[in-house]
């Protein structure tokens, strides 16, 4: 996962349950 897109890693984050980066 790309660390730059903040705010797509966010909304697939949620969906993993996995938040490695900021909440946004």
């Amino acid at each position: 996962m790309p660390r730059s897109g903040i705010t797509r890693d966010s909304t697939s984050a949620s969906a993993a349950g996995i938040l490695t980066v900021d909440p946004g």
